[in-house]
């Protein structure tokens, strides 16, 4: 349930040998095939309302069309869901509104996407007002 994209994992090592050493290491990595990617945006509006934008793009080679079953999770809502349907080469771009900006500020928000009939679920989690 990873976030798409360059990660960073810490190790922390704590050896005893002649004396002590403790040390850390940072290990980057590639979580997907970076073929198909997830970018969110988000903004409150003039009205109050939070706007959510969904930006799938795909870079399949060879290419490949695709369909995708999208989920916008809140803790306390309802979940909002979406379709991305026949999405080629190139991106699309999906929003989603929740009522109250305030309400949401400092939550942790998710959005889940799983490729219908394929191998792809994505997954972007973010804390509003980061």
């Amino acid at each position: 349930n990873t976030n798409l994209g360059p990660q960073s994992m810490t190790i922390l090592f704590d050896i005893v040998a002649d004396r002590p050493y403790k040390f850390k290491v940072q290990l980057p990595y590639q979580v997907g095939l970076d073929d198909v990617t997830l970018n969110v945006e988000y903004q409150a509006l003039p009205d109050g309302r939070l706007e959510i934008q969904q930006i799938v793009k795909n870079s399949t080679d060879p290419p490949e069309v695709l369909n995708f079953r999208c989920s916008l999770f809140v803790p306390g809502s309802r979940r909002q869901k979406l379709q991305v349907t026949k999405l080629g080469q190139g991106q699309d771009t999906k929003f989603y509104y929740l009522p109250n900006a305030q309400d949401v500020v400092g939550q942790e928000l998710w959005l889940r996407l799983e490729q219908d009939g394929g191998r792809r679920v994505m997954n972007y989690r973010w804390q509003v007002g980061e």
